[in-house]
């Protein structure tokens, strides 16, 4: 399957749910350079054996998001471009961030292993007018530490947020 969709470069969707990928040995650069490619269904049905060569399979590939391959195990959800020959598996997570004074519910998705500061920069794309504020967090009823990841903060895929903060003036 090496260099299968190679340059599909007008390719936006694709549906694989009837590929049989267990002996495949080499998935090099398959969907590389396809910069339109939005979705493929049927790709967390895949299994790739340890000895199948992945690298540069989503290359390239902009507009798809949340993917990658862990060896051993069926694709997962993940952040595009993160190939790689470990066996780590990182979830995507979605957590939902409320802001009271506004009635504002704003969900996220992240990587349990994302800093929270990287999220938190996430939030202020959406919600500029936050960077102003001094702001504190609680997820599960505790304060979130900014300058750890998602995971060691022990929020999980669901979870709230909840935002307090002051004005600047108070």
């Amino acid at each position: 399957m090496k260099y299968l969709f190679y340059r599909c470069e007008s390719l936006e969707y694709l549906h694989l749910s009837n590929f049989e990928t267990s002996n495949v040995e080499n998935m090099e650069c398959m969907f590389s350079d396809c910069s339109k490619l939005k979705e493929i269904k049927g790709i967390n049905n895949f299994k790739i054996n340890k000895n199948c060569k992945i690298e540069g399979i989503f290359d390239d590939c902009d507009e798809l998001d949340y993917l990658t391959i862990s060896k051993n195990k069926k694709i997962s959800i993940d952040v595009h471009k993160l190939i790689s020959k470990d066996e780590t598996k990182e979830k995507i997570i979605s957590i939902m961030f409320f802001i009271p004074e506004q009635n504002i519910h704003y969900p996220i998705p992240c990587n349990e292993f994302d800093s929270f500061s990287k999220i938190e920069n996430k939030l202020f794309e959406e919600f500029p007018e936050l960077k102003s504020k001094n702001i504190y967090y609680l997820a599960n009823g505790n304060t979130v530490n900014k300058t750890t990841t998602i995971k060691e903060n022990k929020i999980k895929n669901g979870d709230t947020i909840l935002i307090n903060y002051l004005d600047d003036d108070n």
